[in-house]
């Protein structure tokens, strides 16, 4: 049988475009293994969003060149970096053996079988689902949209994906279910806008309604919403989260900047002013939500008073999850084309200001937890024995960790949930003992 390694770059949703790809390549009857050594054929799955990715993903492509080299594999390369740029990354990377754009992916079976016209492929479908994972057994990202109809002047998203779509809500809510049969505790929803989920569908549907279907069912402990856009976050979802048992009270809402000016060269639709209304709302409806948010800095025309409004919208608003990104020029945006641009000196010296700013912030409000005793969820064991979990206010793989220094001398296993007294806080993981 011929064997497939999948390799994944940039953020959660590529993840679950693998681990669809996977599936589908495990039915038409390929082994999927996570050890490349061990496999005929690599598929990079790349991310091409922005400069520095671009940036990783060609890196990455010429590092499995090499091993191509030694190994003799079939190399494909799929994804947003090649539906950007396949025509130049074909004509100036000759050894790679298959290149797919998103719109083709779910081909990439196809085009591999031509590689091997002498093997028999036994396919597995006859109603049968894809089932892989890439994330550990307890948690699971769900795609519920794809795409973007915003037309943010910096994002490329829209020109890669094309317009925002909806998925079915049947179809999201059979896949959290077969994930929570398979053992899956958390459900982090993610697509370009969250928030927006269902506002394209005829009939309309809304978030909220996907939310309800989602909690009636049975060992589902936390539901997580990501990347969710300001301006449709409605009272009612906010309404609804408050009063929910299983929803995480957390929210990542990429605000992207705070000055007026900014934001309207961004295309955004908020102000400063609506910013702190919105982010005021939420803390009021809310209580003891953490909220993320992601900022860009050195946007072209930022000025030292746009960048003093950035960080008094960090020191007044308080994130207590916050990530910052230096302004790239994208090729094929309406921001590449504006003048004044920010110097990678003070874009990069601004960056600092931020981050150091945030360090400070995060520190306090992990101060706070001291001595309370929160609900934790262990995500793995170290050699050493000592427990790393998570409380709900972070999402795997992006935000803090809970050091459990004591178990009280009891074995635990990923997805098992403790309640854990906070001892002693970083600027970002926190330590606890488990609370008999």
């Amino acid at each position: 049988m011929i064997s497939i390694a999948v390799s994944t770059l940039g953020c959660p949703k590529n993840i679950v475009d693998s681990e669809n790809m996977m599936g589908r390549l495990k039915l038409d009857g390929f082994h999927i293994t996570d050890q490349p050594d061990e496999a005929d054929v690599v598929v990079l799955n790349t991310c091409g969003f922005i400069s520095q990715a671009v940036e990783e993903s060609v890196n990455v492509i010429l590092d499995y060149i090499e091993f191509k080299k030694e190994k003799k594999i079939i190399l494909a390369v799929v994804g947003c970096l090649v539906e950007r740029y396949k025509d130049e990354l074909a004509d100036k990377i000759k050894d790679v053996d298959i290149w797919l754009g998103i719109a083709e992916m779910n081909n990439i079976g196809d085009k591999i079988k031509t590689f091997f016209p002498q093997t028999k492929f036994v396919s597995k479908y006859k109603g049968k689902q894809w089932d892989t994972k890439l994330t550990p057994s307890h948690f699971a990202y769900i795609k519920v949209a794809d795409g973007c109809s915003n037309r943010c002047s910096f994002c490329v998203i829209p020109s890669i994906k094309g317009n925002y779509k909806s998925r079915d809500m049947g179809d999201i809510v059979d896949d959290v279910s077969k994930c929570v049969l398979n053992g899956v505790k958390e459900i982090c929803l993610v697509a370009q806008d969250v928030s927006g989920y269902g506002h394209d569908l005829n009939p309309s549907l809304s978030l909220v309604g996907l939310l309800k279907r989602l909690e009636t069912i049975d060992g589902l402990k936390w539901i997580r919403l990501m990347y969710m856009y300001p301006d449709k976050i409605t009272d009612y979802l906010l309404d609804y989260m408050a009063l929910s048992k299983k929803i995480c009270r957390y929210m990542d809402v990429p605000f992207q900047h705070f000055s007026t000016n900014i934001l309207k060269s961004m295309r955004r639709k908020e102000t400063e002013q609506s910013i702190y209304e919105l982010v005021n709302k939420i803390r009021k409806k809310i209580p003891g939500i953490f909220l993320r948010t992601s900022l860009i800095v050195g946007y072209p025309g930022e000025t030292r008073e746009d960048f003093q409004k950035l960080l008094d919208g960090m020191d007044k608003l308080k994130f207590e999850r916050l990530g910052a990104f230096i302004y790239s020029d994208e090729e094929g945006t309406a921001a590449m084309e504006l003048p004044d641009k920010v110097s990678d000196d003070t874009a990069y010296s601004r960056y600092d200001k931020v981050m150091k700013l945030q360090q400070k912030i995060s520190l306090n409000i992990n101060r706070k937890l001291k001595n309370k005793t929160l609900p934790v969820m262990i995500d793995h064991i170290e050699n050493d024995g000592i427990y790393i979990g998570r409380t709900q206010f972070d999402a795997p793989q992006i935000d803090n960790s809970v050091i459990i220094t004591s178990s009280g001398g009891n074995n635990y296993l990923p997805g098992d949930f403790v309640n854990v007294c906070i001892t002693s806080a970083g600027e970002y993981d926190i330590e606890g003992m488990i609370k008999q």
